[in-house]
């Protein structure tokens, strides 16, 4: 499996820290998240960026048995979307195995692992936790949303058992994730998981300074104490 994965701090630093996985949005790439990362920092963590596995617009069929789709591109998706947010459960769970096959590979160098997705890659990420209910720590989602689905439902009553910490922050503007999206991310998260839920007035679809301070405040509370 090919991967492209940035790290903020150099493998001799790593070892026996908690590591945050940056899941990026629709349409770009592993260098935007990072500028998150080194505004919050911590010599007890390690980020991690990861490219999405296809280029942007790509489609996937039935048949495919990867996520992957090798391409050069300026921008990437972790799966495809139409104009309502919606994909098929099939590339999705393609896209939660691309991920976890390299999450089982660098696990054990971690003391925890917590994923951080914008837009879709909240989608991702929330995916993820809810096939691999052990594996994640914790969840930090920006400017996202959760998918709407039965097909983990035994898997997500394990996670509702562990009612992991999650950060959700939105803007009260956001052109891009509809309403009804929203208003089920915040019911299934508050039903599900340790929610703490941050709306910021007259933000659009992105992050804002007071977010990237409370994502700190989170990660502070929640995050290090695992280290």
């Amino acid at each position: 499996m090919t991967y492209t994965v940035e790290y903020l701090h150099p493998a001799q630093e790593r070892a026996g820290t908690h590591l945050i996985l940056l899941l990026h949005g629709y349409g770009s790439n592993e260098q935007d998240l990072l500028q998150i990362a080194k505004l919050i920092g911590s010599e007890n963590i390690t980020w991690a960026s990861m490219r999405a596995p296809q280029p942007v617009g790509a489609t996937i069929d039935d048949t495919a048995t990867t996520a992957h789709i090798p391409a050069v591109s300026y921008g990437y998706q972790w799966f495809p979307l139409n104009q309502l947010l919606d994909s098929s459960l099939h590339s999705i769970n393609l896209s939660c195995d691309y991920v976890n096959q390299w999450l089982d590979k660098k696990c054990a160098d971690y003391d925890g692992i917590t994923l951080l997705g914008f837009s879709q890659g909240m989608a991702l990420a929330t995916s993820i936790a809810r096939c691999y209910p052990e594996k994640i720590s914790a969840i930090i989602g920006l400017s996202g949303y959760i998918i709407e689905t039965e097909e983990w439902a035994k898997t997500t009553q394990q996670l509702k058992q562990r009612q992991i910490p999650v950060f959700y922050g939105y803007g009260d503007q956001d052109p891009i994730i509809p309403t009804g999206k929203e208003e089920y991310t915040r019911s299934w998260l508050e039903e599900n998981t340790n929610l703490e839920l941050h709306e910021y007035s007259g933000m659009a679809h992105s992050v804002c300074p007071q977010e990237i301070q409370h994502v700190a405040s989170f990660i502070q509370k929640n995050i290090l104490p695992l280290t």
